[in-house]
């Protein structure tokens, strides 16, 4: 296993059955998927029960090391909690088969989690804490950062499945006009990252590293938030910087120029 001193963290963003997360696996240091790990494109040849297969692989990964964690995507909502919140790619033939796997190893799985790395507070999460979706729901939850970074889907799925904690589902299923809904900004698990262009991030309290949004081959995003979802693996070092798999300091193209 590789060690790298000035390593904090390793990042996976989505893999939706690709095997470039096993880079991964050669770094002692944290690892942090970003989610979507079964979905795959068809374009990409890639079968539904390769995608299962290989995310079988992942759970093994995770669960045999301490210090690696597998965030929720939109696609594993669709599967986890139920299709009123995503229903695209779904695989429906192995619908309930797929939820098991993800039952059972609910212990691994996070909404976000926040890290420190040189002083700086980064959030990762599979699309990112759009302040727009944040003022839509206050009313709902006192805090909504703090509800989803501490929420135990290991204790609380079947609350998070019930009637009584139905706005928690509206307010996972909320997505924004890039992604064909209504709102102007949307969920933690659905928000496009071109819908961060026209707001204010300065006002969130660490800056954000997501997934989601698929790119070719080099990240993008504004000022306060990066996507990387390029399929390949990337790592913040000790001074919060976002490096990638040739540990070079990696600069996001500024999709507002």
């Amino acid at each position: 296993m590789l060690k790298n001193n000035n390593i904090a963290y390793a990042i996976v963003p989505d893999v939706h059955g690709r095997k470039f997360w096993e880079d991964s696996k050669q770094y002692d240091c944290p690892v942090i998927f970003l989610g979507d790990y079964l979905s795959p494109y068809r374009h990409e040849g890639i079968t539904e029960m390769e995608a299962i297969k290989n995310f079988e692989n992942i759970l093994d990964f995770a669960n045999s090391r301490d210090n690696v964690t597998l965030l929720v995507g939109n696609h594993d909502a669709t599967v986890m909690i139920g299709r009123s919140i995503c229903d695209c790619r779904t695989d429906h033939i192995h619908y309930f088969d797929n939820r098991m796997l993800y039952w059972n190893n609910l212990k691994l799985f996070k909404f976000c989690k926040r890290i420190n790395a040189g002083g700086k507070e980064i959030m990762l999460s599979h699309a990112g804490f759009n302040p727009i979706w944040i003022d839509k729901w206050k009313k709902k939850f006192d805090d909504i950062i703090g509800y989803f970074e501490n929420y135990n889907l290991d204790e609380d799925i079947d609350l998070l499945r019930s009637n009584s904690q139905f706005s928690v589902r509206n307010a996972l299923s909320d997505f924004s006009l890039y992604r064909g809904g209504l709102s102007k900004g949307g969920s933690v698990l659905w928000s496009d990252i071109r819908d961060y262009v026209d707001v204010d991030l300065s006002v969130l309290p660490f800056e954000q590293i997501v997934g989601h949004t698929m790119l070719t081959d080099k990240p993008i995003g504004v000022k306060g938030i990066t996507c990387i979802d390029t399929s390949t693996i990337y790592f913040i070092d000790n001074e919060g910087n976002l490096l990638d798999y040739m540990f070079e300091k990696v600069e996001p193209i500024d999709i507002i120029k």
